[in-house]
């Protein structure tokens, strides 16, 4: 991580190669996430005790969601469905998670580096790239991997699309972004939470610079509408899921 960190901040512009620090960004991060997956007997952590041995096993064996229909997750049910197919396809509920949303995590890392370099220089773009793989949050969601991790990777691709449709009003940007914000809504009620708080902000900050900003910086009718309609169908897209999500009073 240092050494990455190091290239990152003090090699020239004209000696740097992006594409090769960005590769060891990404096999650093592939690497010590599965290697310590891989090596460490049963599961790392708590709660994927009874994600995966319980849950995806079970819609394995019945061939159906109703392993987790009495669960708050049968409202939520993508991280345990791409759990499933994995575990399909490569024969283990536990090999299966490892190569999915195993991998999905770290080589999410790319969404932050395309972010970064919306705002930033390249340079700083992979430092702050390096700096989010080795945090020791991120690191924790890539070993312990329960559907916040799944939402970790979807709320990433809503911050890119975000970012970006405040720069540019491209079409698919908007796709995108409600894609993604529809998908954290099945996967994870906090991961959710989250989001709305961020999709708010960007939406009212999109509104007050339509109305007050100087006319340059006032964003189109385009950008407007795919920032505030991706907040509010999420929004009750959320509210609508949440009312008919199981709940109970004495559950932890």
């Amino acid at each position: 991580g240092a050494t990455i960190l190091v290239q990152s901040l003090l090699v020239d512009e004209d000696e740097m190669s992006l594409s090769l620090i960005l590769a060891q960004i990404l096999a650093s991060a592939v690497v010590i996430r599965l290697s310590a997956l891989f090596v460490t007997p049963g599961f790392i952590g708590v709660d994927i005790w009874t994600h995966v041995p319980v849950f995806i096993q079970g819609i394995v064996d019945t061939g159906s969601l109703a392993a987790i229909a009495d669960s708050k997750y049968s409202m939520a049910p993508f991280y345990h469905t791409i759990g499933a197919i994995a575990a399909l396809v490569f024969g283990s509920a536990r090999i299966g998670m490892y190569l999915s949303v195993g991998l999905l995590v770290p080589l999410s890392v790319l969404l932050v580096y395309a972010t970064g370099s919306l705002l930033l220089p390249a340079r700083w773009a992979l430092v702050a790239t390096t700096l989010f793989v080795f945090a020791d949050q991120t690191i924790r969601w890539g070993l312990h991997l329960i559907p916040t991790s799944l939402g970790l990777v979807f709320f990433l691709g809503a911050l890119y699309s975000v970012t970006r449709l405040s720069l540019t009003d491209e079409p698919w940007l908007v796709g995108v972004l409600l894609t993604v914000s529809l998908a954290t809504v099945f996967t994870h009620q906090v991961s959710t939470a989250v989001l709305l708080v961020f999709l708010g902000v960007a939406a009212a900050s999109a509104v007050a610079t339509r109305l007050f900003g100087a006319a340059g910086d006032r964003v189109s009718g385009r950008q407007l509408g795919g920032i505030v309609g991706s907040f509010l169908v999420t929004l009750v897209v959320t509210i609508t899921s949440w009312s008919v999500t199981p709940w109970y009073s004495d559950a932890p």
